[in-house]
């Protein structure tokens, strides 16, 4: 059941932040492919009072809406095991959203499933790989990059959900400052950060 989950969630992951342009690893990293179950808040994020939203991130929402899906991939009873099964699965349900919408293109497609088998199978380790074939300009490959580390370097140490909380948001303030970046690249940044500081929360 958990690594359906933890399927679930990569898939909804990539679904968000990339609209099905392209796929992305997905931050969640858990050495045997689980996720935490919801009722068992990981102390090193929780002591903040801090909650997880940012607004000044325009996409803020994007971190909500993947939330609000993966709490009701929870509550499914039963998933199937294969990858493209619990694709079909996770895309059904996040249309039953009209918030997905928002963060869809008119274009959207469902994610490749090579490439969702790749991340599946490499995690974290696919990270470089992944980003370098995106259609993110360079500085926005190298900055994408940089996040990612920086949230996997949090993830194995035991900080306070605020410290988490202020990195992102000044990440994020950076990006939007960033003249290097065009609309597209900032979409994806923004959405991507706003999921990662939302699912920590979360944890």
């Amino acid at each position: 059941m958990k690594k359906c989950i933890y399927k679930a969630n990569t898939i909804l992951f990539n679904a968000m932040c990339l609209s099905g342009a392209f796929l992305l690893f997905s931050c969640t990293n858990e050495a045997e492919g689980t996720l935490p179950e919801l009722d068992e808040p990981l102390a090193k994020y929780r002591k903040a009072s801090v909650g997880p939203n940012n607004a000044a991130n325009p996409y803020d929402y994007a971190g909500e809406i993947h939330n609000e899906l993966l709490g009701s991939c929870y509550a499914i009873p039963k998933w199937p095991t294969r990858t493209f099964a619990i694709l079909k699965r996770v895309d059904s349900l996040a249309h039953t959203s009209t918030r997905f919408s928002r963060i869809t293109s008119p274009f959207y497609q469902l994610p490749d499933i090579q490439k969702l088998e790749f991340i599946l199978e490499k995690g974290s380790s696919s990270a470089t790989s992944t980003v370098n074939t995106t259609g993110l300009s360079v500085p926005a490959r190298a900055a994408l990059s940089n996040f990612i580390s920086a949230v996997l370097a949090f993830s194995d140490t035991a900080v306070e959900y605020g410290v988490v909380h202020d990195f992102m948001v000044e990440y994020e303030a950076e990006v939007l400052a960033a003249q290097q970046f065009d609309a597209a690249d900032k979409r994806v940044l923004l959405t991507v950060s706003s999921i990662a500081r939302h699912s920590s929360y979360a944890k």
